[in-house]
């Protein structure tokens, strides 16, 4: 197996360079300490807004990326998995509804990764 850690500097910022999407450059720092660094070391470019959507396919709502044209799950509380969503601001923050009837409850969660 590929000692990934061991990689040059200058290919691994390389890398980084191609992964615009937050979601895949959290992944990247996943790799090792040392790629962690070198992600935190480099702020990724100004983002696209994620369209959070629900999931046919699990309970789980999950976001679609502009930027790789692809979904990723929404790490969100069991509590809070089929709540409705009434609106989002910059920074990775919803205002969600937990309860579907009248007079349910409402939170707010960051997702910030």
């Amino acid at each position: 197996m590929a000692d990934w850690a061991g990689l040059r500097l200058d290919l691994v910022v390389r890398i980084l360079e191609h992964l615009p999407c937050r979601a895949h450059r959290a992944a990247f720092g996943f790799v090792c300490r040392r790629w962690r660094v070198i992600r935190d070391q480099h702020p990724p470019p100004p983002q696209l807004p994620w369209l959070f959507l629900p999931s046919a396919a699990t309970e789980a709502p999950v976001f679609f990326c502009f930027l790789c044209d692809n979904n990723h799950p929404a790490f969100l509380p069991d509590d809070v998995r089929t709540a409705r969503c009434c609106g989002s601001h910059r920074g990775g923050w919803l205002v969600l509804r937990l309860q579907q009837q009248q007079g349910g409850d409402f939170e707010l969660h960051n997702l910030q990764p």
